[in-house]
């Protein structure tokens, strides 16, 4: 009985709908020209070759990849190829620091045009460029046009662009009669069905919004606190969420769920 009350339990979360975090990034970008893929473009921006050095780690010397001068990234390429230990590879770099006096190098990053923020001067020209801060919320809606009519779509919102003065969501503004199905923030609580397939009966989840990004609304168990990067979360698609009928869900103080599809519901106990 003790573990199905603890099942049982809804846990209330305080949703997270003002302005949290940086609007946008501190570091400066400038544009070069357009990228490899459709609405990207390559911008320049300077970075602490040890910060380069580290976080290429893990990517397979990526970001080495990305300096610019073609003698600096051969000569790091060569001077760590097959270190793989991050304090050898960290002591070979501060080296190289020591022997060239090269601390910080000019890389150029191909990223989507959505995610930076121009800077214009006078005459209206884009003479530099910030990379956007936290996501604030994501708009789930339903297209009334084109092939896509009927179907559900989901734009992420970042939080500079959700705090601008008579701001339009690029779905309002492509389809002005799209209607809107609901605005999912940080800790928001839902509710979706999934099929048992033990008892073929549809059940209920109730789950919290984690965290939003490229398309995705990542969501967790409500009583999951923490978790070791997104082991415990899965990222739902627009299409996922019109499919598993989500919906917004309230939670008061005393456990009691508040759900459209259900009338009349009383909390757990």
């Amino acid at each position: 009985k003790l573990q199905q009350w603890v099942d049982g339990l809804v846990i209330a979360f305080k949703p997270d709908h003002g302005v949290q975090g940086q609007l946008h990034r501190d570091t400066c970008y400038g544009r070069i020209g357009k990228g490899s893929k459709k609405g990207s473009s390559v911008f320049a921006v300077t970075k602490d070759l040890l910060a380069v050095v580290e976080g290429s780690a893990k990517d397979g010397n990526k970001k080495i990849n990305e300096i610019a001068d073609v003698v600096i990234r051969g000569k790091l390429l060569d001077l760590l190829q097959g270190v793989e230990d991050k304090k050898q590879r960290q002591q070979l770099t501060e080296k190289f620091i020591a022997e060239t006096g090269i601390r910080c190098v000019r890389c150029h990053i191909e990223k989507s045009d959505s995610v930076m923020i121009p800077v214009k001067d006078n005459d209206g020209r884009a003479y530099k460029y910030y990379e956007s801060g936290n996501n604030s919320r994501a708009d789930i809606y339903c297209a009334t046009k084109g092939k896509d009519a009927g179907k559900w779509k989901c734009e992420i919102i970042s939080t500079y662009y959700a705090n601008q003065k008579d701001f339009v969501p690029e779905w309002r503004r492509k389809d002005p009669h799209a209607k809107l199905i609901m605005k999912l923030h940080i800790n928001d609580m839902v509710a979706y069905d999934i099929l048992n397939e033990e008892t073929g009966l549809v059940e209920r989840v109730i789950a919290r919004v984690k965290k939003m990004t490229k398309g995705l609304v990542f969501l967790r168990g409500h009583l999951i606190a923490k978790e070791e990067g997104d082991k415990l979360s899965w990222g739902a698609s627009a299409n996922q969420m019109q499919e598993k009928n989500l919906r917004k869900v309230y939670v008061d103080a005393m456990g009691k769920v508040k759900d459209p599809m259900v009338k009349n519901e009383r909390k757990v106990s």
